[in-house]
């Protein structure tokens, strides 16, 4: 579990804070084969600081879930995965 607070404390550690997350934007571009977008990174950011909270994300005229969050409103809210690489779920406005 490379799992790591915003301090890159791993879980394990006794000061660990599960509010927060490091975000590894080089282990994203990795992933990803290209660096994450403005708008992925302001996600990647906000998440960071409110890794325990799921997060609505505006985009456009769709409130948007990424990720893990997107997992939540999928198997919680009965939303359903949107088109592309990467789990998004969401609704229009």
């Amino acid at each position: 579990d490379k799992l790591q607070d915003a301090a890159r404390r791993p879980t394990t550690h006794q000061h660990y804070t599960p509010r927060t997350l490091y975000v590894d934007y080089n282990e994203i571009q990795r992933v990803n084969k290209k660096p994450p977008t403005p708008a992925q990174q302001q996600w990647w950011e906000v998440k960071s600081q409110y890794f325990d909270c799921v997060l609505l994300f505006k985009t456009g005229k769709f409130y948007e879930m990424f990720h893990m969050d997107a997992d939540v409103g999928v198997q919680v809210l009965n939303f359903r995965y949107m088109k592309g690489k990467e789990a998004h779920a969401g609704f229009p406005e």
